[in-house]
């Protein structure tokens, strides 16, 4: 009898040996058949939970290790009720979880932000591949699309193309130039002045604009885009003039660039001649560059330095003609809107041709 009790003790105390092993050793728990009271049953799912979290702790490497004793211990405890170090792995576990998900958004975020830089840059070789092309920019095409647009035209082939036109504001050729192109022409003329006179008020200009991006608290700024007014619809007499019976839209046109006039702090005007177009402006011009002044302030400036009598009636006449090879560069003092002004008037000196096409504009 002595020899069975101690068989069955022998094997009891090798089962819980084996069981406790299999926890320290982080396996699986086996399902453990038992058909005990139900009292029994629930105290020991109870158990069965609690080792479970204390397993998981110890897969991830939060806690110390965890003694058989105080694995023995949980028998003695009511059910469902976690103690200290429980609560401790508890904590540790969720701490940890949300450090590997901050971790992992970070993560995301990086490569988001890598694929942004990425496109980026591809962006910007393409811009820099295009700066030198022939082409209207695609900001200011849909900028001033509703402006270079007109209604459907009248169908009576009697009338010219204007008269077909309803809403007219006014006509013009829409050039094909770049900003930094504007830019380049500015630099060569005022390079010259600042070689020849020294000017301080060039050099430091030169100094801050020689790409086209203005300092932050520069007033400088290109117009909204560049055209050559060809003509004015300011009432019935303008119907009379060739500019308004010849003009023709969506016409592709070579313009040359003449010459340049710079007034600092105030305005840059390009000196142009369309010839193949009629304009009924005595001095066809393109407002380049705006500060103080407004685009249409750019014929005040014109008729101030070229009419008849004017300072530079005899240099505008060098400028334009084609024939001459005579240089132009002078700097003359003149008073515009009641104010003294100095004015720099330069003369290109090799041919420098851009493209235009004539547009419409409506009120």
């Amino acid at each position: 009898m002595d020899n069975l009790l101690t068989s069955k003790e022998t094997k009891t105390s090798n089962k819980d040996s084996n069981f406790h092993e299999t926890i320290i050793n982080s396996n699986i728990f086996d399902n453990i058949e038992n058909e005990e009271t139900s009292n029994k049953k629930s105290k020991k799912q109870s158990k069965k939970e609690k080792q479970k979290l204390i397993e998981e702790a110890y897969f991830n490497n939060k806690t110390d290790s965890i003694d058989e004793k105080e694995i023995e211990n949980h028998n003695n405890e009511e059910p469902n009720k976690l103690t200290s170090k429980e609560l401790k792995i508890l904590k540790l576990k969720e701490k940890n979880e949300k450090k590997q998900s901050k971790k992992k958004s970070k993560n995301d975020n990086k490569i988001d932000i890598d694929e942004d830089k990425t496109d980026i840059t591809q962006n910007e070789k393409e811009i820099r591949t295009e700066k030198n092309t022939e082409e209207i920019p695609e900001k200011q095409n849909k900028k001033h699309s509703k402006e270079h647009t007109y209604e459907n035209l009248d169908s009576n082939e009697n009338l010219c193309y204007l008269d077909k036109i309803k809403k007219l504001s006014y006509a013009g050729i829409l050039l094909y130039i770049q900003p930094v192109n504007v830019i380049k022409l500015l630099n060569m003329a005022l390079s010259y002045f600042n070689d020849n006179y020294k000017d301080k008020n060039i050099s430091l200009f030169l100094e801050h604009f020689s790409e086209p991006s203005f300092p932050k608290m520069s007033k400088w700024r290109f117009p909204k885009d560049f055209h050559i007014t060809c003509l004015f619809y300011n009432g019935k007499h303008v119907k009379q003039t060739e500019a308004y019976t010849s003009f023709v839209g969506d016409i592709n046109y070579d313009i040359i660039i003449k010459g340049l006039i710079f007034i600092p702090d105030k305005i840059v005007t390009l000196i142009v001649k369309p010839d193949e177009v009629k304009i009924q402006n005595n001095y066809p011009h393109v407002t380049a560059l705006l500060n103080d002044y407004k685009a249409i302030d750019s014929n005040l400036v014109c008729e101030t330095l070229f009419q008849e009598g004017k300072l530079l009636e005899k240099e505008y006449k060098i400028i334009i003609d084609s024939n001459s090879t005579e240089k132009v560069s002078e700097i003359v003092e003149v008073t515009i809107k009641g104010k003294k002004e100095t004015a720099y008037v330069y003369k290109f000196n090799n041919l420098e041709i851009v493209k235009g096409i004539s547009k419409v504009y409506l009120n």
